[in-house]
């Protein structure tokens, strides 16, 4: 399938909120067993820029299945500060749910931590 018409479908996804479809496109794991999940979905290779992390964070789904989702997306060009005018960071929401793991793979990744900068923010 053509990547413009798969990225299409990305678009799509993320348009109307389904992150259970979008994790399908990037995650893979057909029925064809060519990959295992989490390796090879239609979509590698999309852009990925435009998901909004911090909403995919809150998604209720499996722990282990998230953090490769989150991994997955940040290869794609997922932003770890989230998209521009988001209420609060992707590290923020995932402290606040209490998701440590996804914590860690965006600390070093380089996310804001709106914590640390309110606190630089008011010792100027």
């Amino acid at each position: 399938m053509p990547r413009t018409a798969v990225q299409k479908f990305v678009d799509s996804a993320v348009k109307e909120k389904d992150w259970a479809r979008l994790n399908v496109l990037f995650m893979g794991g057909g029925s064809d067993k060519k990959y295992k999940r989490g390796e090879g979905g239609l979509a590698t290779g999309c852009d990925a820029s435009l998901v909004p992390l911090d909403e995919v964070i809150r998604w209720n789904f499996g722990k282990a299945e998230k953090i490769t989702f989150v991994k997955m997306l940040l290869r794609h060009g997922a932003s770890v500060n989230g998209l521009p005018g988001c209420r609060k960071s992707p590290l923020d929401v995932a402290r606040e749910t209490k998701q440590s793991e996804i914590s860690r793979i965006l600390s070093p990744d380089g996310a804001r931590d709106e914590r640390l900068q309110a606190e630089v923010s008011l010792s100027s």
